[in-house]
């Protein structure tokens, strides 16, 4: 209990100068100014306004004398101290807490006139007054949905009901006043009796009640930013590392971040996404937005779009308003939105085609044309000073061009094997992700050093350079891949009943290879970790990966083996799938030398099981034919030993046991002398 002013002694008072009085204070909050005019009126009709005092605030203050003295005065001539609670615990030095404390201290004085403590509340009393039996004057939610009519059918109150009993015991007490001056009790008026009331102010409550929100809750993700100017301008061009972020945890806006929904620093929350993919981005973008403001700005950066940390949704921030008080600080609230995902319509393919054809031709805009405000000659003639914001910008689009393929479902390299080649593709990811890796990095150095642009000299032909050979490397095979989708397109539009990827399928393989559709031959594409034994020492295994692509130009399928520890005995060639046949066919045709693997047709697990047909170089120029048992499985994504496998690897087992059902199961068999 705090320590509160001492009251008057009651031998200085006045009060046996004074008629006697049965004084009621009620004390409450602001925001339960209307329950405390119910209560207050209530208790007015039903007592003898010339023997009981009911006192609110509102209506015992007095202009041109402070505020806590008004209320001391009354609260040590009070009889019966009300506090109305709806639930919200209020601080201890706010008024209804400095009520409380002082009412408790004017009855430890008072001798001869103890005073009574009672607690009206709409669910629980307030923690300060737990000890004090209460009265409960609120509704449940399923009665606040009544309407007027029903909930007065059932706005049934009977003698025995606690506040019933309270406003009765509260008439003795007048009646007891009254005869202690010897008058005769109050001849109460029907409006009086306790029941009418409480009815009347069980009413009033359950109106102001009905107006209040059943459910409040904000769906945004929303942050509030704070700070001072002073720290703010000290900063500059970064924000404060002591301003707090404080997020609303009904919209859970720090998981865009992969955070949990708690108050940290500016500092902390840099710390905490320090590593990740997104986090210059992140940074970038909140300091846009809230820089944009200051000191007074009304057109704001709201353009400013970040990608969620798990990269399934992207996010625009808005800064919905700022504040400043005269005491320095300033409040931004930051609300962020998450970006429409519009619904598509008709085929899935065209659409995967529209959407790939779409990325294909914002990645050329973005870096591989001479006018874009990204190409190398123009990062070469930015000013230092604009260089950080041109490379925000730029990490800004590369995320979003990213977020785009991944709602498209355009995110994984084999999707792209229905417009390029799988050799080509290859190629175009092997020389980009480097490149892409590199343009990040240096970038973020710039970012780091933006308030130095004197030092950012090395680093802007650092990235002029990196641009340049994405624009060299890239641009032949962006080339390739936009005309391959513009062809695909042109058949669509030309062959209306037929989608673009529907026209590939239906051209199919040649007669002689089988003349299989694309949908049959779909389950096949994709990469492949390639096994047989060694054929210098049998007992060891030898491995490595193949890819097995639908080739647009040729209309059939084609492998590419890759990452053989003899590279120069890799070898590419076409695919032989008979409709109905049980097996297929890889076969090399090179200057003479023909190579054929015959597989079983793929099973449920992407296992293709047989025997290979090939020349073994045992030494020097000695070549012999020979036969083995070789399995594909395709790779999903798991990492495989490469190269000649002994049994201490990890690898081993798995791949010795489909090898060795290879003849235990029939998929071949090699047939001896008898």
């Amino acid at each position: 209990m705090n320590e509160i002013v001492q009251p008057v002694p009651l031998s200085t008072r006045s009060s046996e100068l004074e008629p006697p009085v049965l004084r009621i204070f009620i004390s409450y909050a602001s925001e339960d100014r209307e329950i405390a005019l119910a209560v207050g009126e209530t208790l007015k009709g039903a007592l003898d306004d010339d023997f009981a005092e009911i006192n609110l605030d509102k209506w015992f203050m007095e202009a041109g004398i402070e505020f806590a003295t008004q209320i001391r005065k009354k609260l040590e001539q009070t009889d019966i101290f009300i506090v109305i609670s709806t639930g919200i615990e209020k601080e201890s030095h706010s008024f209804t807490g400095m009520e409380v404390g002082y009412f408790m201290r004017v009855m430890e004085g008072r001798e001869g006139r103890p005073g009574r403590m009672v607690p009206l509340f709409l669910k629980s009393a307030p923690a300060t007054m737990s000890s004090v039996q209460g009265i409960g004057i609120g509704f449940d939610s399923k009665v606040l949905n009544l309407l007027p009519k029903a909930f007065d059918a059932q706005n049934d109150v009977g003698p025995t009901d606690p506040m019933c009993a309270f406003v009765g015991g509260l008439q003795k007490r007048v009646d007891e006043v009254r005869a202690s001056i010897r008058m005769k009790p109050v001849t109460l008026r029907p409006e009086q009796n306790p029941i009418a009331c409480v009815k009347t102010m069980r009413r009033k409550i359950f109106q102001i009640l009905r107006k209040k929100a059943e459910i409040a809750f904000r769906p945004q993700k929303q942050v509030l930013f704070t700070t001072t100017d002073a720290a703010f301008s000290k900063s500059r061009p970064d924000l404060p590392a002591d301003a707090r972020l404080q997020p609303d945890p009904s919209g859970s806006p720090m998981s865009i971040f992969g955070l949990p929904d708690v108050d940290m620093t500016w500092e902390s929350f840099l710390t905490s996404i320090s590593g990740t993919e997104y986090c210059d981005s992140w940074r970038q973008a909140i300091t846009s937005v809230i820089s944009s403001s200051f000191p007074d700005k009304i057109n704001v950066d709201n353009s400013q779009v970040v990608i969620s940390a798990d990269k399934t949704k992207s996010y625009r921030i808005i800064l919905t308003a700022c504040t400043k008080y005269f005491d320095d600080r300033r409040e931004f609230s930051l609300c962020f939105v998450e970006g429409l995902r519009r619904k598509d319509f008709g085929n899935d393919n065209t659409s995967l085609l529209l959407k790939g054809l779409d990325i294909a031709c914002r990645f050329r805009f973005l870096l591989l044309e001479v006018d874009s405000e990204f190409s190398h000659n123009n990062i070469s003639l930015t000013r230092p000073s604009d260089l950080p914001g041109l490379g925000h910008s730029l990490i800004r689009e590369l995320d979003l061009l990213e977020r785009d393929a991944r709602d498209a479902g355009l995110h994984q390299t084999s999707v792209w094997s229905n417009f390029v080649a799988w050799p080509r593709l290859r190629k175009m990811v092997e020389e980009y992700q480097p490149q892409e890796q590199a343009l990040r990095g240096v970038i973020r150095k710039i970012l780091e050093l933006q308030d130095k642009p004197d030092d950012l000299a090395g680093l802007q032909k650092e990235m002029a350079s990196i641009v340049l050979g994405i624009e060299t490397t890239m641009r032949p095979a962006n080339a390739l891949v936009v005309r391959s989708m513009a062809s695909q397109l042109k058949q669509m539009v030309a062959g209306p009943g037929l989608d673009a990827l529907g026209v590939a399928a239906n051209k199919g393989a040649p007669e002689a290879m089988g003349g299989y559709s694309f949908r049959t031959a779909e389950p096949y594409i994709g990469e492949y970790v390639c096994v047989r034994p060694d054929f210098k020492n049998p007992t060891n295994l030898y491995a490595y990966l193949m890819d097995i692509s639908w080739n647009e130009d040729d209309g059939h399928l084609i492998f590419q083996e890759k990452k053989r520890q003899d590279a120069k005995f890799t070898h590419t060639g076409d695919v032989y799938l008979a409709e109905g046949s049980p097996v297929v066919n890889l076969v090399t045709i090179a200057k003479g030398k023909v190579r054929q693997i015959i597989l079983s047709t793929i099973d449920g697990d992407g296992v293709m099981k047989g025997l290979l047909q090939t020349l073994y170089n045992p030494f020097g120029t000695a070549f012999m034919p020979v036969s083995a048992p070789f399995v594909l499985k395709k790779t999903n994504g798991h990492e495989f030993a490469m190269g000649e496998l002994d049994e201490t690897q990890s690898d081993y087992k798995a791949h010795r046991q489909l090898l060795e059902e290879v003849t235990k199961d029939r998929f071949g068999k090699h047939i001896g002398l008898g």
